[in-house]
């Protein structure tokens, strides 16, 4: 195929499937708020009960304080998954908080919360 019909046309198919994606409404990511987190948390975790919600400036991830433990919800693209955490990797700057799971699927997340309460609550 010559180039000038194979370059347009690798060009108007990534035209095309951008378009495509933005108007079915596929590039929108997830977005958290307290009571989403809570809700998201009870319905993978229904036996948790969670005393406080931290949420992170972007809301992309939130942190739960759980009666037995601390729990997350984060986005993954367009959704939004749950972990209990059990020992965390928990470092702090002065902006709050950096989690990181030693599960491999949780990703690691930055939480705009107070380090010192929530440092006591994940047993860091």
């Amino acid at each position: 195929m010559p180039p000038s019909v194979l370059i347009p046309s690798i060009v108007i198919g990534f035209v095309l499937v951008a378009l495509s994606t933005w108007w079915a409404g596929w590039a929108r990511a997830a977005t958290v708020d307290a009571s989403g987190a809570r809700e998201r948390f009870a319905i993978d975790h229904p036996e948790a009960s969670v005393r406080e919600v931290g949420v992170s400036a972007d809301g992309r991830a939130a942190l739960l304080w759980l009666d037995d433990g601390c729990g997350l919800v984060f986005a993954v693209g367009d959704k939004l998954a749950t972990r209990k955490l059990r020992r965390p990797r928990v470092t702090t700057d002065a902006a709050g908080l950096w989690i990181e799971s030693p599960d491999f699927a949780t990703p690691r997340v930055h939480l705009a919360v107070d380090p010192t309460v929530w440092m006591e609550r994940l047993g860091a």
